[in-house]
């Protein structure tokens, strides 16, 4: 096992966690090692991950460093996604982007989706609502990977991205 106690991890779709412990522990009948995992953001959320069940390890990831982020965010710069026009593909697209977890076409969706947000209120346009929902939905995914590596809150880091791309 390379992971240790005190050790801060990024479960992913589960957010930043501390391994609490590791320890043998019969659950659901059976009898083996787990390591026990507390969100740093909510403390009434553990996860037990069977140490034997490498494909759930495997998704305990390193915390990404400041510097990490700031490349990411920098590389999301020159990563531009073009704008679908049809409703349901977009949505579609928008879909896959999120669940591909990666990070620079996220924010590049972000900024994409914040422009025509902006664009939408200065011109007194229709918004759709699935493009809020990935609107969000982006801005969560991004703050859950950033906020504890910058030591910011999590409101606070599409203000962060905003100022590295104006910078």
């Amino acid at each position: 096992m390379n992971h240790q106690v005190g050790e801060f991890v990024a479960y992913k779709k589960h957010g930043v966690y501390q391994i609490a412990d590791i320890k043998r522990e019969k659950i659901c009948g059976v009898l083996e090692n787990y390591f026990v995992l507390r969100s740093v953001y909510d403390k009434n959320s553990t996860v037990y991950v069977p140490a034997s069940r490498e494909d759930l390890v495997a998704q305990m990831e390193h915390i990404l460093t400041k510097e990490e982020i700031d490349n990411i965010i920098s590389s999301s710069a020159d990563a531009e996604i073009e704008w679908v026009s049809v409703t349901a593909e977009r949505a579609s697209f928008f879909e896959e982007i999120i669940h591909s977890e990666d990070l620079v076409r996220i924010i590049s969706m972000m900024r994409l989706l914040s422009a025509k947000k902006e664009e939408a209120v200065r011109t007194k346009a229709k918004t759709f609502a699935h493009d809020e929902r990935m609107l969000n939905a982006a801005q969560r995914t991004v703050a859950e990977a950033f906020a504890f590596s910058l030591g910011i809150d999590k409101k606070d880091v599409t203000d962060y991205i905003n100022q590295k791309l104006s910078d």
